[in-house]
């Protein structure tokens, strides 16, 4: 599973690579490493999208 966060254009900022415990997947994101703006993450497993969202960082 992946995560990328990118900014409003598309533009890939980070992605974060996410292993699987018990089943169990977390990831946390350090809102702190990006400027202030608004953000997108999509999540993938196994190269397919399985989720999006927006966030702010103020």
């Amino acid at each position: 599973m992946r995560i990328d966060i990118t900014n409003v254009y598309g533009t890939i900022l980070k992605t974060y690579e996410l292993t699987t415990e018990k089943g169990n997947v977390t990831c946390d994101i350090n809102k702190q490493t990006f400027e202030k703006g608004f953000y997108l993450y999509r999540i993938y497993c196994n190269n397919k999208r399985i989720g999006n969202g927006k966030f702010i960082v103020e």
